[in-house]
């Protein structure tokens, strides 16, 4: 099977830092994936305003890791996930259907940055650690569910 095995460049618009801003369903606008994803990481309110306001998916990615977890975080972490992504793309109709126009290919995310959960490090440190691909995975799920509709 052909594939994707990085989502920068061309493909930029698969990753979570993509600038596609959406509503959840408390009708909070969210900027990015990574924004929404962090947030949904505490329950603390002041917390999730802090994310929420700040300007880049980097910096709210650095603020999510310093906030205290809410209880079974590593439970909801996948449902908060997917959620976020298939918000992203049933509110973004353009990149919806560039999406769908990867049907065919595997969708990897592949990284630098040692992140063999959502997707699979590419750097010689862990080149025999194979990656989850979660965030592949999700984005093949919302691409199937797009073709089923």
């Amino acid at each position: 099977m052909k594939k994707i095995d990085e989502f920068e460049g061309n493909f930029a618009w698969m990753s979570n830092f993509s600038d596609h801003s959406f509503r959840d369903e408390d009708g909070v606008l969210w900027r990015t994936v990574e924004h929404y994803y962090q947030a949904m990481k505490t329950i603390n309110m002041v917390d999730r305003g802090r994310i929420w306001s700040i300007s880049t998916p980097g910096q709210a990615k650095r603020i999510g890791q310093e906030v205290a977890l809410r209880d079974n975080w590593d439970d909801l972490k996948f449902d908060f996930m997917t959620n976020g992504v298939m918000l992203k793309f049933l509110q973004n109709k353009g990149i919806a259907e560039l999406l769908d126009s990867t049907k065919g290919y595997s969708l990897i995310e592949g990284n630098w940055w040692h992140d063999n959960i959502w997707g699979d490090c590419n750097c010689p440190k862990c080149e025999n650690k194979p990656g989850k691909n979660w965030l592949g995975k999700i984005l093949m799920l919302i691409r199937e569910g797009f073709s089923n509709e």
